[in-house]
């Protein structure tokens, strides 16, 4: 009996290897179940993968992003050239058009009108769009490809139309005078040298007059007589040059005449009252009688 026992608690018996084989079949089971899940997983590993070597054949655009960026600043700098060439006129209005004067004349006018209407508002629009893409290329990271850039539309159709429109007004405008010249280099030299010899001969100053044409100040006598308003005249003696003043040049215009000593003011009359009226003098007489 003692020696049943033992052998029914070895490692080796049949109540243990049942137990083994119940907690592996257990694990299998579990691991069939998470199979399908297994199998999701890695071919979703596996299409990225694909992805990623398709990406990786695939050539380096950062050389193409930099020619787009600079045929976008360039494109962006006309623009601005555009609007600086007409500052005070807004996006929505048009240019003035000279008058038509016939028929075939205003058609051709409000063609030219409507096109530059056209124009305008697509010039507006593009440079909206070259803001935004200026934006975007700065946003991203250095050394990336970014997304794919595709022309930006209008941009062929306003350049034919433009074309379109310069051709038919060299057909139809008559021959323009020939503009003056923007600048002195542009002007021959000898004109140059002409002009600015007239120039400097008609700002050169005149002459001064010699000293005898000159105007003398008036020599001052020895001894002159001072007649004031009233009293005894006063005998000045001058023995120095005075400067011809406007004391003395009254002096020399007025004439001198003798005042008498006993000479008085005379004072002035007493203002005359106005005569009364016929009421006041009746009422006058009412009063007194």
């Amino acid at each position: 009996m003692d020696q049943e026992k033992e052998g029914s608690q070895r490692p080796g018996s049949p109540e243990e290897w049942v137990a083994n084989l119940s907690s592996t079949l257990r694990a299998l089971k579990e691991r069939a179940e998470l199979l399908p899940t297994l199998q999701t997983e890695l071919e979703r590993l596996r299409a990225e993968n694909q992805a990623l070597q398709e990406r990786l054949r695939q050539p380096d655009h950062s050389g193409e992003l930099e020619r787009l960026r600079s045929e976008n600043q360039e494109l962006k700098q006309q623009v601005t050239e555009l609007e600086s060439t007409s500052p005070s006129l807004p996006a929505e209005v048009v240019p003035p058009l000279p008058a038509p004067s016939s028929e075939e004349s205003r058609i051709l006018h409000a063609a030219l009108t409507s096109s530059l209407g056209m124009i305008w508002e697509e010039l507006g629009r593009l440079k909206q769009r070259l803001e935004h893409t200026e934006e975007n290329l700065a946003a991203l990271p250095a050394g990336s490809s970014g997304p794919e850039l595709r022309p930006l539309p209008g941009i062929a159709q306003a350049a034919q139309v433009m074309q379109r429109l310069t051709s038919a007004a060299k057909t139809e405008a008559p021959p323009a005078e020939p503009a003056p010249p923007s600048s002195l280099e542009e002007v021959p030299p000898e004109v140059v040298a002409a002009g600015r010899a007239a120039a400097r001969a008609a700002f050169v100053p005149e002459p001064p007059p010699p000293a005898e044409a000159r105007p003398q100040p008036p020599q001052a006598e020895t001894t002159a007589t001072f007649v004031p308003p009233y009293g005894r005249p006063i005998e000045v003696r001058r023995e120095t040059q005075l400067p011809y003043t406007h004391t003395e040049a009254r002096a020399a215009s007025e004439p001198a005449f003798p005042v008498p000593a006993e000479a008085k003011l005379v004072p002035a009359p007493a203002p005359q009252l106005a005569k009364p009226t016929t009421w006041q003098r009746v009422w006058k007489w009412l009063k007194e009688n």
